[in-house]
């Protein structure tokens, strides 16, 4: 994995030809007649005052740097810890999930204070290496032909080189943690944090290992079942609810009369819209439709009723399964939500109610659809 950064950093040629270009230019520096008695002594005073210019600068930035560093690191630290919370929510109701999410995208949401900071901090990189590597050569030439020596001289040449490669790597270092923050690099695990479209997809869901059943457990669909009174038109309507967002949800939600089990109404779907960041937390509502039969309405009104709910995945296998409750609100309308969690069959093998899922685009593009199982 710090392979994988380095490879990531280095494709980040921007970064490095600020670091490189001041080596390039300091390498082929004629230094000419600086060595003549005028010249170099007003070559000594101006790279003095430039030396201690730089190192007034560079303290200001790198210490502003580092505070502003340790703010967003603890920003990624605090939505690691929600990504971790989001994946595996034992701890959490509904309220709680939908307010990690807020938070998460709060604590990644892009900082243009902190690309200013980069780039200022990159540009005074490349003049602080290039003045002081001009400085380091002025004084001692970078001249081994006399060999090395046990001497006071040659120590402090040693010395001068040594604390401009550590001060050299010190500022790369600096540059590639802001990198490395700008890329919400993950403090806490491997790789880097997913943007919020990415939490929010059931795909990435199954992928990282979250636990399905658990997430659907606290953001359930609600299947509504709704009469219109006020209608000149008798109307009966079936809205379906998601509290919480989220795309590439594909599910089936079947409904059964208690008695004999016989099937009444099916309905699925698949929520294929990538999420938009300003859309979190927000609940999804569609109509399935107004038009629901009437002796329809009143089987499930009338009737003991309960339902399956499945949700599956990209490989058309069931991720998560629940039975369904009825729950009646008025005498016009009442709902069926999660009463408890099944065992899904993890086997491999295909389910066949995911052939409704795949005719839904035969449905004139709606999302949601339904079918009468009587």
């Amino acid at each position: 994995m710090l392979l994988k950064a380095l490879v990531i950093l280095f494709k980040e040629w921007k970064m490095w030809i600020f670091f490189l270009i001041p080596f390039v230019l300091v390498f082929f520096l004629d230094l000419g007649n600086a060595y003549n008695d005028k010249s170099y002594n007003d070559y000594k005073d101006l790279t003095n005052l430039l030396s201690w210019l730089f190192t007034g600068i560079m303290s200001l930035v790198s210490f502003s740097a580092l505070f502003i560093a340790f703010t967003f690191e603890n920003k990624l630290v605090t939505a690691s810890k929600s990504l971790k919370r989001i994946l595996k929510p034992y701890s959490l109701n509904k309220g709680d999930l939908r307010n990690t999410l807020i938070n998460y995208e709060n604590n990644l949401s892009k900082d243009h204070f902190l690309s200013v900071l980069y780039y200022v901090y990159l540009i005074i990189t490349f003049f602080s290496i290039l003045v002081w590597g001009t400085t380091l050569k002025f004084y001692r030439g970078f001249n081994y032909s006399e060999g090395f020596k046990l001497s006071i001289g040659n120590f402090l040449k040693i010395g001068s080189g040594a604390f401009f490669v550590i001060v050299c790597l010190s500022l790369m270092l600096i540059s590639i943690v802001l990198k490395l923050i700008r890329m919400n690099k993950d403090p806490l695990g491997k790789g880097y944090l997913p943007q919020i479209d990415k939490i929010c997809d059931v795909d990435y869901l199954v992928e990282n290992k979250a636990d399905i059943m658990e997430f659907f457990s606290l953001n359930f669909p609600i299947l509504e079942i709704y009469k219109n009174p006020a209608s000149n038109i008798v109307e009966h309507e079936v809205t379906f609810t998601l509290p919480i967002t989220v795309s590439n949800f594909r599910f089936v939600i079947k409904l059964y009369q208690s008695e004999d089990r016989k099937g009444i109404l099916t309905c699925f779907g698949n929520l294929t819209n990538q999420m938009d960041k300003t859309e979190v937390g927000e609940s999804y509502t569609c109509i399935v439709t107004n038009k629901l039969k009437e002796e329809i309405y009143h089987t499930i009104n009338e009737k003991n009723c309960y339902g399956i709910l499945k949700i599956y995945d990209k490989e058309k296998n069931v991720a998560a399964k629940y039975t369904l409750k009825k729950q009646v609100e008025t005498e016009f309308n009442f709902h069926f939500e999660m009463d408890k969690k099944l065992l899904a069959n993890f086997d491999g093998s295909k389910d066949r109610d995911y052939g409704l899922i795949e005719s839904i685009q035969c449905h004139n593009g709606k999302l949601v659809n339904y079918q009468l199982e009587m």
